[in-house]
């Protein structure tokens, strides 16, 4: 909200800040701080409010059921077309007669 006028109120552990349009709640939490905002046309405050109160550190099941597993997919092998069924596999790149 850089250039603009800008209003900023607590509300309990929050803070609420308008401006240029836009309003956003930040809490401050152990060592981190979440903020979200919104065009204050599009989102009614009451709700980023309770979207900001609902934010929270994932416990390790909840980041189970959200993060893709660390282990990589398996493999699957691709099927070539260009491979003779014969000899050593190698790719057939015979040239005939001129290149």
């Amino acid at each position: 909200m850089s250039g603009e006028h800008t209003t900023c109120a607590r509300e309990g552990d929050a803070w609420y800040r308008t401006g240029a349009g836009r309003h956003e709640y930040a809490l401050p939490g152990d060592g981190h701080v979440v903020r979200l905002s919104a065009e204050q046309d599009a989102v009614p405050r009451d709700v980023l409010r309770a979207a900001a109160l609902a934010a929270h550190r994932p416990d390790a099941a909840e980041t189970d059921r959200l993060l893709p597993s660390a282990e990589p997919a398996p493999a699957t092998p691709v099927e070539r077309g260009d491979l003779p069924p014969f000899g050593d596999g190698a790719p057939d790149n015979h040239v005939d007669v001129g290149g």
